[in-house]
């Protein structure tokens, strides 16, 4: 009976919940659903934020779309770590805004590489392995803008442009597109590009450092809205606002848009660039749809004027106030959805407390039946019991022997517990051996400590003979005063492995002209210290004895000096250096400084105003295993503009420290913080430096001796007489 009762209950539970998926299916008309990702660039920017609004308004008409967003907040490394997140998830696809076209396209190959349709939107990568891609011709709309400009100033006159971000597509295409225009116009020069990165106040810090220089220009390009407006603010600081005229791209509508700066006459006009939001969601929906669908998907564009602005001004004004009716409108539909299935889950729960109420009705009635069966039961069980205790008597009796038992077995323990008191006495014996033991092993003790202090005092006076050394190797260093006289600002990273190091840099004046010279010796410790030293005596020779000044001279003879020293044809030897050699010589009546440089497997980084010029060395060490070639080092010149560049020279300690996941810090990252940090004065690009150093080591120790210099030279300093 029980289990007959339990089955039709299990048959009423499966009816309810059957019943309440059915209800719940109602809400649910189709079982197809999509989850689509979003990784953008950044979300900090008028042009970003509609973009972002443009899909969400699409997306009501998908109720079926799951939609996953992630901003990376203008950070290269942050947009590659949330797509690599978001492929770990089950998305159906994914559309990426880059923040950069060759640093983004390893990991979009990868995307595509997975089957996920990958839709770029505004920006594109440096591969064809996606899917789709919507946005403007940045090459057409640059192309376009420039025309207008020329026509602007009548075909004549001086322009300088405010690009985005270095290394982006819109960017690069922009600009190309700009300049393919503006080359048809010869009596048109544009004297300057700089960078804004998007970004109204950095758009006004690199246009404030080059105004005084460019104020007699005619006019400028910014390759957005929000650059525009940063260059309006500086042009009105410096009273150039009547005579500069500033042509944009974006079209943003809003109240400090692009329309409306063209209506307050901040700007002659801005060039339409729709986001492509709801584009994007119409594609990507009809690629998971399976229909038919266009890869490249260029948006239309055209040029805003103040004829065009005030009607521009009114329809996208028109369109916002639409946007937030419909808003209010799908937030008061949600509200009236959400009533409409909590009173339908209102209906089914009553409906179940209805069932259930019948169901233990019945199930009462049943169950005082079976009571009344049950005390007939009980009746009869009374004559068992009885049975029972006759049973439990005999029982009694049976424990009363077996309590006899347990008494002999007692007995039997007491003659025990007298063998272990025996066993006792044999362990205390055995104790007084443990304790003989314990006095011989602490005499061992003691003979092992004073081991310990002789060892000790030995490490000592090693570590104190290369503390010496170190005060020695480092008197080949300049001096602070040194490098003050030739140098406006410097900083000095220099971090030895051990105690001495296999990296030195040394620096020596004649006149008008300075010598500077950054080494990464073989090995480090004591025997790089060696070839430090070594190094420098055959640099001092070649340069101060030999007056051999120019840098790639210096290389060739500094390289036969070293296998002759060495002895390395004899004992094939393969130590030798990494080197760079620079010279500095201020000339007269110019008012600028030549550098010379020449180098072996060490580069040189030069910034300016963001602007960045790499001298690589030759791919050829000095010694080593070069010894059975003839090297021929090349000499490398430019001429430094102004005193605000940078001059950074270092070797590979610093780009090869691990972190606990033995990852190096890489070459190309201490690279573009050069770049990134070149605008701070130096003492804070040291503190920068050695803050990323530390965060990316986490106290790993370093593999190799770390040095790094940056130098910002000085003309007036390099023409003052040496004493």
């Amino acid at each position: 009976m029980p289990q007959l009762s339990l089955i039709r209950y299990l048959h009423w539970i499966k009816f309810i919940s059957l019943l309440y998926v059915f209800t719940s299916c109602q809400n649910n008309p189709t079982n197809e659903r999509f989850v689509i990702a979003f990784s953008q660039c950044t979300n900090d920017d008028a042009f970003q934020k509609n973009m972002l609004r443009e899909m969400e308004r699409e997306l009501v008409f998908y109720p079926e779309v799951t939609f996953l967003f992630e901003d990376a907040h203008n950070n290269l490394q942050e947009q590659i770590k949330d797509i690599d997140n978001l492929l770990k998830k089950p998305i159906d696809a994914l559309i990426v805004v880059p923040l950069e076209a060759r640093g983004m396209t390893p990991v979009i190959e990868k995307a595509y590489a997975k089957g996920i349709p990958v839709i770029l939107v505004d920006r594109t990568v440096n591969t064809n392995k996606f899917t789709a891609y919507i946005g403007v011709d940045n090459r057409n709309i640059g192309r376009k803008a420039g025309h207008y400009l020329a026509q602007l100033l009548n075909g004549q006159g001086q322009v300088l442009e405010i690009s985005g971000q270095v290394g982006s597509s819109p960017s690069l295409e922009r600009h190309a597109g700009f300049l393919e225009a503006i080359r048809q116009y010869p009596d048109i020069l544009v004297s300057k590009e700089i960078y804004g990165n998007w970004e109204t106040e950095k758009a006004k810090v690199a246009l404030e450092k080059v105004i005084e220089k460019y104020k007699g220009i005619d006019a400028i390009f910014t390759q957005n809205d929000l650059m525009a407006q940063g260059a309006y603010e500086v042009c009105k600081k410096y009273g150039l606002n009547d005579q500069i005229k500033i042509v944009s791209i974006d079209a943003l509508p809003g109240d400090s848009g692009g329309i409306q700066m063209v209506l307050d006459k901040k700007i002659e006009a801005t060039f339409l660039n729709p986001t492509g939001g709801e584009e994007a969601i119409r594609i990507t929906m009809k690629i998971l749809k399976k229909e038919s669908y266009v890869k490249i998907n260029h948006l239309p564009t055209l040029g805003i004027a103040y004829e065009d602005a005030l009607v521009w001004k009114n329809q996208t004004d028109k369109v916002i106030n639409e946007e937030k009716i419909i808003a209010l409108k799908e937030h008061r539909l949600a509200k009236d959805q959400a009533l409409f299935k909590y009173f339908s889950l209102l209906i089914v729960a009553l409906a179940i407390v209805t069932i259930l109420v019948l169901v233990i009705l019945f199930q009462s009635a049943r169950k005082r039946r079976q009571l009344q069966l049950y005390a007939d039961k009980i009746a009869s069980h009374s004559e068992v019991l009885e049975d029972h205790a006759t049973e439990l008597e005999n029982t009694q009796r049976q424990l009363e022997h077996r309590n006899e038992e347990l008494q002999a077995q007692k007995e039997d323990l007491n003659r025990h517990m007298e063998e272990v008191l025996t066993l006792q006495e044999h362990m205390e014996q055995k104790q007084i051996q443990i304790e003989k033991t314990n006095q011989d092993l602490e005499s061992q003790k003691v003979t092992l400590e004073q081991l310990y202090q002789v060892l000790r005092r030995k490490n000592t006076a090693i570590t104190d003979s290369l503390r010496y050394a170190k005060g020695i190797q480092q008197t080949i260093f300049p001096s602070e005063s040194e490098l003050k006289r030739v140098f406006q600002e410097h900083f000095i990273i220099y971090q030895p492995k051990d105690i001495v190091s296999g990296d030195f840099y040394w620096m020596y004046r004649q006149n008008h002209k300075a010598f500077f010279v950054v080494a990464d010796c073989t090995g480090h410790g004591v025997p790089g210290a060696f070839m430090s030293i070594i190094g420098y005596s055959l640099l001092k020779e070649i340069i101060v004895l030999k007056k051999i000044h120019q840098p790639d001279h210096i290389l060739s003879i500094l390289h036969k000096e070293v296998i002759h020293t060495l002895k390395q044809f004899e004992n094939n030897m393969d130590d030798g250096m990494d080197i760079v050699i620079i010279t500095l010589e201020a000339i007269r009546g110019v008012g600028k400084i030549n550098l010379q440089f020449s180098g072996a497997r060490n580069e040189l980084m030069y910034v300016s105003n963001q602007e960045v010029m790499v001298l690589k060395g030759d791919r050829q060490s000095i010694g080593g295993y070069s010894v059975g070639g003839k090297p021929t080092f090349k000499l490398r010149q430019m001429t430094l503009d102004g005193e605000d560049g940078i001059i950074y020279l270092f070797t590979d300690g610093f780009a090869d420290t691990p972190n606990p996941k033995r990852r190096c810090f890489g070459s190309r990252r201490l690279k573009t913080m050069m770049v990134d940090v070149g605008r701070f004065p130096l003492e804070q690009q040291k503190e920068k430096f050695l803050n990323a150093l530390k965060t990316h080591a986490q106290e790993t120790p370093n593999r190799d001796d770390i040095t790094l210099l940056g130098l910002k030279p000085n003309f007036d300093l390099l023409l003052e007489k040496t004493s």
